[in-house]
């Protein structure tokens, strides 16, 4: 039997494949990691599903490593803020298809969903790293409270010329609006 902990290293290293290009290092391992520490919750109708399709990773894991573990209850709790950008991301790469670009570009948008909310990105290296862990916290706050300009500014799908104030439009409609004004 697999012991906790190690599931949730190789759920964690599986995550980072999906984000990070294949044979390149993971040089914000540490941020990354803190994006998975923090819970992600809605207070909007509907983005509960966003939720959703980060735990579903979970099943997507187990079934890619042929793993039990996953039914014995080590990978539980809420989606964490690194599950749904990721799921997000696979969403966005479904509705974006582009046979000439080919499969698997999860890696793509999840960086654009990162710099999209404004987090900062710190590596082993960075002598700043406790302030913008702090400052991405607040970040992570404000996207998750609503808080962010009725533009969608702070925020995962900014906009130009939004129809509605996106603090109101739960993110799945957020995102098609982003797609419709910047990719067609």
């Amino acid at each position: 039997m697999t012991r906790p902990s190690e599931v949730n290293r190789l759920y964690f290293n599986w995550l980072c494949l999906k984000t990070v290009k294949r044979g390149e290092p993971i040089r914000f391992e540490e941020f990354i990691s803190d994006l998975h520490k923090m819970e992600f919750y809605s207070i909007f109708p509907n983005d509960d599903n966003r939720a959703g399709d980060g735990v579903r990773l979970r099943d997507l894991f187990a079934d890619e490593t042929n793993t039990d573990d996953v039914d014995a209850g080590f990978l539980s709790g809420p989606c964490s803020i690194f599950e749904m950008l990721i799921a997000l991301a696979d969403r966005m790469d479904f509705q974006l298809y582009d046979s000439d670009e080919g499969k698997e570009r999860c890696e793509r948008w999840f960086w654009l969903l990162i710099d999209n909310l404004g987090l900062h990105k710190y590596e082993w290296d960075d002598s700043k790293i406790i302030q913008k862990k702090n400052l991405n916290k607040s970040i992570i706050r404000k996207f998750l409270e609503r808080t962010y300009t009725r533009y969608g500014k702070g925020g995962l799908f900014p906009l130009k010329y939004p129809k509605n104030d996106q603090r109101s439009v739960e993110i799945w409609y957020q995102m098609m609006n982003y797609i419709s004004e910047n990719y067609t």
